[in-house]
């Protein structure tokens, strides 16, 4: 009794530091800037809680996350390696280093050793950045597979308040609802300071909401209530996508409902021919299985719903204005450029804006500037070079298979592993798409977000059940 008693504690114990790491990073991990006050609270706390795993033991390979918590790892190590001071003649003979050195001789100050980074500074931030996905990765890996619900609840609580926050932003436009200085004001941004992150979390919400309608291990009147109530939600979330104003939010929108569906096994002509039998009783999973479709349906009228009465900002941006000549995309070729200059080795982790700075056509000068590559892919390569490319291609090697085995049929109903390994995929998949056009992974939000969908796609590795047992 005293050693179920002592594994209880560590398990509750481990469940806890979980959901503290990932609330705090989502509560208040909603900027990308380095500047940001809140930072002296996130980064804190994960720290903490990835010095308490450590010290209480990872099970990373019982639950297969070994290899994404060694990338993990490594990621915080090759920015750890870009502050190592380098002696004067390798600094100056890396890329593009050779005509500040020239300056740096000129006032007598070559004999100094720089880091490769050119902001030392700007990667100090993003060395501690890093810590918040090493954190969760270390907590998700000490829990039960009985523990996945809670934290997936603890991931839809928070989105739901960052929707409603967003009502409360579009309703009343009042600066005190909005948590950043500087963000897309007169939108529903939510917890977040830019519209596209916040849509990109409404829509991640929707495949955690067709786990939570499909987790198997529950009282079949448990699990219908489950997916009335988590359908009905996504119901009154797909408006809340199209007034953040967002273009992206509007492909991942579709993207977050397509995979629910998935998840949820939803066939909808296989499951209206089974109703429309006349001669064959309809059995009772049939007409189960109907509301959800129907409540699916709804989601198609509710977006029309909202595009008429024409709060859809979402759409009406992406008719009224011309995506093409916006000034990110104008500037691609040279943003590639200068990743280019400083290849193999980058610039230098947070280091973007003075680099593309460095190259950026006099035409183009204004009051507004460019932070971020609204790429986050290339800004990895101008920042991280080949290396960063390197371990994004690994964690993509990791995750494909994986992805591949958890989307594959299977005889019956899916264990939670796969279920939650779906779910996973799904939100990896929509992040990835969003940093195509965004960086969402520069937050601490959705580092932890996508943290947590590492782990649910570790579950499922190799086909097998990897989440240890209640």
């Amino acid at each position: 009794m005293t050693g179920r008693s002592d594994g209880e504690a560590r398990s509750r114990e481990a469940l806890i530091a979980a959901i503290v790491v990932i609330a705090i990073a989502m509560l208040f991990g909603g900027g990308s800037r380095s500047d940001l006050e809140s930072h002296v609270i996130v980064r804190p706390v994960a720290i903490a809680v990835l010095a308490w795993s450590l010290i209480k033991g990872i099970g990373a390979r019982k639950r297969g996350l070994l290899a994404p918590l060694w990338l993990a790892v490594l990621w915080s190590a090759m920015i750890g390696v870009q502050l190592i001071p380098l002696p004067p003649s390798l600094w100056a003979s890396l890329p593009h280093r050779r005509e500040f050195f020239d300056i740096f001789r000129a006032i007598h100050v070559d004999k100094v050793w720089r880091p490769l980074t050119m902001s030392p500074n700007a990667t100090l931030n993003a060395f501690f950045a890093s810590v918040v996905p090493l954190s969760v990765l270390a907590a998700m890996a000490r829990l039960r597979q009985r523990d996945m619900p809670v934290i997936v609840g603890c991931l839809l609580a928070i989105g739901a308040l960052s929707a409603l926050l967003g009502v409360v932003q579009i309703t009343s436009q009042a600066r005190w609802a909005y948590f950043y200085l500087i963000t897309n004001e007169g939108a529903g941004v939510g917890l977040f300071a830019n519209r596209n992150h916040q849509a990109l979390l409404m829509a991640e919400i929707f495949p955690m909401l067709a786990l939570v309608a499909a987790w198997p291990q529950v009282k079949r009147r448990q699990r219908r209530l489950n997916e009335f109530m988590a359908l009905s939600a996504a119901v009154l979330l797909v408006p809340l996508v199209l007034i953040t104003g967002s273009r992206a939010g509007l492909v991942l929108l579709m993207v977050g409902i397509v995979a629910a569906a998935a998840i949820l096994g939803l066939d909808g002509p296989a499951l209206l021919r089974n109703f429309r039998r006349s001669k064959v009783r309809r059995s009772e999973a049939d007409r189960a299985r109907l509301v959800p479709l129907l409540l699916a349906a709804g989601l198609v009228g509710m977006v029309g719903l909202t595009v008429v009465l024409s709060r859809a900002e979402a759409v009406n941006r992406l008719f009224s204005e011309d995506v093409s000549q916006e000034i990110r995309l104008k500037l691609f070729r040279t943003m590639v450029q200068v990743g280019n200059d400083f290849a193999p080795w980058g610039g230098g982790f947070g280091t973007f804006d003075p680099l593309f700075r460095m190259r950026e056509p006099f035409s183009n000068l204004s009051p507004i500037y460019i932070n971020h590559a609204h790429d986050d892919l290339l800004e990895i390569y101008i920042e991280g070079g080949v290396v960063a490319l390197g371990l994004l291609l690994a964690f993509l090697t990791w995750m494909a298979p994986r992805s591949v085995r958890a989307w594959r049929r299977a005889e019956g109903p899916l264990p939670p592993e796969q279920l939650a390994a779906r779910c996973g995929s799904a939100i990896i998949a929509m992040t990835l798409i969003a940093s195509l056009a965004d960086y969402p992974l520069r937050t601490a939000a959705h580092q932890a977000v996508v943290a947590v969908a590492v782990a649910m796609l570790a579950a499922w590795s190799s086909g097998k059940r990897t989440f240890s047992g209640p």
